[in-house]
């Protein structure tokens, strides 16, 4: 007998019944956490906050704090300037920075109490040099564990993940009050075979992952100081790292590059380096030309840590390392990994950090240091001094082949596993297969392509009186791929709880030998850890590459965070809180290589081990859908006890001696798309347009038979349509309301079909459709059902002839990217943004334009009216008081003057709170709220709002001009938006 088992992680279900909607008091804290991290070098804008910070003094106080002493000195420094001053450069790796930020966050995070809490670090921001306030702050935080989250750091400090020529076009938009969006290309030229991986190492989303679990895992961290150790942080140090180091080496075969090669003491660093970028006072990131040598510094010799390595070298072979009172610690059990990790490392808890030093810390030190050793020029720190920016060096991951290395001789010299300690008897893995989204019957073919990005670089500028906030990003380029799932048979003996282990491995190597599997595993990837329940027999389980337990799900901004906040504090949304929210966590579109253009083959492997014996039960069920994988559970135990990349960890002897029932490879391929967007040939953009013609000849009657198949073959989708749910089949065609919902569909598609040709808008009105779904009870599995029966209609209605394989192909293709949408907006749980960001100039110009509409609010409002009854006529039959009445004569019909009037007093309150966002969203949700118990659906709002728009332009004349037309657009399109929130409520 077969169970069909859907989105099988245990962790992810209880995740989302543990999810809890925020009360006003939780919500209040995280609109303060986030008023703290913006503008940080700038004096606080806040009114509580600046009121706070002119009347409460830490040490007026002492007596309420845990550690006063610390309290004491901290500030005392601070007011007699003995603390880095603000608008300097803070450096992590230097010692008294360190030391400095470091008390802040025991200031801090021993203020247990919310209130003292807050208000110091309000105190502080004002007068702590801002980058150490704001990591102090962002640690102290993430370790509170009470689910705030932060704004991405490339938006608090945007200097570190840009270039120093985007930042100049973005302050010379700014001071011409221009909204701007800024192209930004990675470091490097064409002659440097480097930047053909730059978009790893740059990614915005991996150097966001890296700070983060350096954050969540500082080095620093003592553990009988802040609360405990941090489970297996040693470990976790080695295998995040690693997987960084061997992602980097199939990027780098993606390529046509050769694996990185590792840091050597004694040989130049080959590669150089020029980061382009700036610090935001000016100072520059020092660069490193090839072939630099590594010189003493002032602290520290070469030979210093030639001798640390041999001493570690010297450990590993003799199977133990030396602690502070020279007792031999063993390396050779499933601690050792730890151990060894946290003396590399070294964190605070390195068994013996003054004989085997601090290999990790210090040799980021020597990189960043290395054109100025002797700090002869006084320059500022390198990339490698900052987690960051680190990864943007190539040399970083030279520095961690190197270490990898030395972290591989220990596991080679452990015991490799047995068979036992492999298999999972009565477990046997039948089929293993991937497959897109895009085509189902397309087995284990994988497809990656470029996407933009964006940074919001208000931080990286200052406001003032005559530079206000303008709407300025940088626009980034980031791989990604389309979404795939695992289809895995597995037959088991009795009833049991499984875990299941995905690894992706690169089959051949540079010279394009094929690797067997004793060479190949060291370089397994890990894709994802989930659990799941087997019945006695064959099971067939489904998981979503969107569900990884490696990838976190893309960051939310500042500013869509904070009106989520604040929608939600005036009952405009709702706002969830997790409280085992991560930051840590790799970027879902790095999921997996880039592979090439022709089709690069990887191993896809994966093998079920036993949960009862494998999982802390505990732990994995609190950490739920975090990104546990890399990232750990902050606060608990790891939740798996086998080592970390386990079975791949240890040296393989043979695949023979290896291999067991309960695991399974296969041979898929990634290929590369060069279209940034959906990769349509000529032939399918053709037969697309084609068939489409057929289908938006009669939007009303192809839409009825689209639903009606649907419905037939999905009964139960029925219901999710509130206002025919309870219509019987037959009845439907003739329903007024099921024909409007048909034909909004057909004519919402026929706006997509129609930008076919241009990618940027095809998949921006693609994310608008996604978006305008977002909240309701529909999901991606309903619209994949809908789309594929689609799919079929339209093979149907327009037969063989014009329905050619190219036609089926892009049909796919078409409905693929809209479900992936679909899948991306509806990921975001908290809560809408519902403001609208209007330049001084739009604001202006919409006043004047409305102060001649406003002189015949009737008159105008009926003008309206009848222009988008005359583009669609059917739309006056939604109006039951005036559908019959002759459109020559609706202007003598007091039902349809008294709707006019009314329409055009809301756009009147919509400009009379023009200059308060909160208010003029609190109109619109309004608006859509009353529209939720009429036959009206967003798209007839969205052509209803470009007719008023369009009369508005002939009315005012030469009065609309460019500021006054994109003002306009903004207002009516956040206007839908919203509107299309107040209808989702209704379903």
């Amino acid at each position: 007998m077969k169970f069909y088992l859907l989105s099988v992680a245990l962790l992810v279900t209880i995740a989302l019944a543990k999810k809890e909607k925020a009360d006003k008091t939780f919500l209040k804290k995280q609109q303060s956490i986030l008023k703290l991290t913006w503008r940080l070098s700038q004096a606080n804008d806040d009114v509580e906050q600046a009121e706070i910070s002119q009347n409460y003094n830490p040490l007026d106080n002492l007596t309420s704090y845990s550690n006063p002493d610390t309290v004491q000195t901290l500030f005392e420094a601070v007011n007699s300037g003995e603390y880095k001053a603000r608008g300097e450069i803070f450096n992590l790796f230097a010692e008294e920075d360190r030391k400095q930020a470091v008390e802040l966050f025991e200031v801090l995070h021993f203020a247990k109490e919310w209130d003292l809490f807050y208000k110091t670090a309000v105190f502080a921001r004002d007068r702590v040099n801002e980058g150490q306030f704001y990591y102090a702050f962002m640690t102290a935080v993430l370790h509170r564990n009470e689910g705030f989250v932060l704004p991405p750091p490339y938006e608090v400090f945007p200097h570190l993940f840009t270039n120093s020529d985007v930042i100049r076009q973005a302050y010379k938009a700014k001071m011409t009050q221009t909204p701007t969006i800024i192209p930004m290309n990675f470091t490097g030229t064409i002659r440097n075979p480097e930047q053909r991986v730059s978009y790893f190492g740059e990614d915005i989303g991996l150097n966001a992952h890296h700070s983060h679990w350096h954050a969540d895992f500082p080095f620093w961290w003592d553990s009988d100081k802040y609360g405990g150790p941090k489970d297996r942080q040693g470990e976790l140090f080695w295998y995040t790292h690693h997987q960084l180091t061997v992602r980097f080496d199939a990027e780098r075969l993606s390529n046509g590059l050769q694996e990185v090669e590792e840091l050597q003491w004694d040989k130049p660093i080959l590669e150089g380096f020029v980061p382009k970028a700036t610090y935001k006072n000016g100072q520059e990131f020092p660069s490193r030309p090839d072939n630099m040598i590594f010189q003493d510094l002032p602290h520290i010799t070469v030979t210093d840590m030639k001798h640390y390595e041999l001493r570690i070298r010297d450990g590993i072979a003799a199977g133990f390392l030396k602690d502070k009172e020279h007792n031999a610690i063993s390396l050779n059990n499933s601690d050792g990994i730890d151990i060894l990790g946290k003396a590399m490392e070294s964190s605070a808890d390195s068994i013996n950090p003054n004989y085997y030093g601090s290999i990790h810390n210090m040799a980021h030190v020597f990189l960043s240091k290395v054109t100025d050793p002797k700090n002869k020029y006084g320059l500022a720190p390198g990339v490698m001094e900052h987690f960051e920016t680190a990864t943007r060096d190539p040399a970083f991951f030279r520095l961690h082949k190197y270490m990898d290395f030395l972290f591989k001789e220990h596991k080679d010299y452990l015991v490799p596993y047995t068979r036992e300690e492999i298999d999972f008897p009565g477990v046997r893995v039948d089929r293993f297969e991937v497959k897109t989204i895009i085509d189902k019957a397309d087995r284990n073919n994988l497809v990656t392509y470029f996407d933009t990005d964006h940074i919001d670089l208000a931080n990286a500028m200052d406001t003032s009186e005559t530079a206000k906030d303008v709407e300025i990003k940088a626009q980034v380029s980031r791989l990604t791929h389309i979404p795939f799932n695992y289809e895995i048979e597995v037959s088991a003996n009795s009833a049991a709880t499984a875990v299941a282990r995905v690894f992706l491995m690169v089959k051949n190597n540079w010279y394009g030998e094929e690797m067997k599997i004793e060479e190949a595993g060291w370089g397994a990837m890990e894709l994802d850890k989930f659990s799941v329940k087997l019945f006695s027999g064959l099971n067939t389980i489904n998981r979503s590459s969107v569900e990884s337990s490696v990838v976190l799900n893309e960051r939310k901004g500042y500013k869509q965070l904070l009106a989520a906040v604040e929608d939600a504090l005036e009952d405009r949304g709702e706002y969830f809180v997790d409280k085992q929210q991560r930051h840590c966590g790799l970027p879902r579109g790095l999921l997996i290589p880039k592979g090439t253009s022709e089709g690069m083959a990887f191993r896809l492997f994966v093998i079920f081990t036993d949960y009862e014996k494998d999982i802390h039960a505990d732990s994995f069920k609190s950490g739920r859908d975090s990104p546990h994988s890399y990232c750990g559970i902050l606060g608990d135990k790891y939740p798996d006890k086998r080592p970390l990349g386990f079975p791949f960890d240890r040296k393989i002897q043979s695949w023979e001696l290896f291999e067991t029932e309960n695991m399974k490879d296969i041979e898929i391929t990634i290929k590369h798309k060069s279209l940034s967007k959906v990769d349509f040939s000529p032939e399918e953009i053709s037969q697309i347009k084609s068939t489409w013609s057929v289908i938006r000849s009669d939007p009303t009657g192809n839409g009825v038979t689209l639903y009606l198949n649907w419905f037939q073959s999905l009964p139960e989708t029925q219901k999710q349509f509130k206002r025919f749910s309870n219509i019987t089949r037959e009845q439907l065609s003739t329903n007024e309301a099921f024909r409007t919902q048909a034909t909004a569909t057909i004519t919402r598609l026929d706006d997509i079909i129609s930008s076919i040709d241009h990618p940027t808008e095809f998949c921006t009105k693609m994310k608008k459709l996604a978006g305008d779904h977002k909240f309701r009870d529909a999901n991606t599995k309903n619209f994949r059902d809908m789309t594929n029966i689609f799919v079929e209609v339209i093979r149907k209605l327009t037969g063989k002839t014009l329905f050619t394989p190219a036609a089926n192909s892009g049909w796919k293709k078409v409905f693929a990217r809209l479900i992936e949408k679909i899948e991306e907006e509806t990921s975001f749980t908290h809560g809408h943004i519902a403001k609208v960001q209007l330049t001084p100039d739009e604001m202006i110009a919409i006043k004047r334009n409305w102060e001649v509409i406003h002189q015949d609010l009737t008159g105008n409002g009926m003008d309206m009216y009848l222009h988008w009854f005359a583009a669609f006529p059917h739309m006056q039959k939604v109006f039951k008081k005036f559908a019959q009445v002759p459109r020559d004569q609706l202007k003598t019909n007091d039902a349809f003057k008294a709707q006019a009037t009314v329409t055009l007093h809301w756009i009147d309150d919509m400009i009379e709170a023009i200059d308060s966002p909160s208010d003029m969203a609190a109109v619109m949700k309004r608006l859509g709220r009353m529209h939720q118990t009429r036959h009206t659906n967003i798209y007839d709002f969205r052509e209803m709002v470009k007719r008023i728009q369009e009369v508005i332009g002939t009315k005012v004349g030469e009065g609309y001009t460019p500021a006054a037309e994109s003002g306009w657009t903004k207002l009516f399109a956040k206007l839908v938006e919203n509107i299309g929130d107040g209808l989702s409520e209704k379903h």
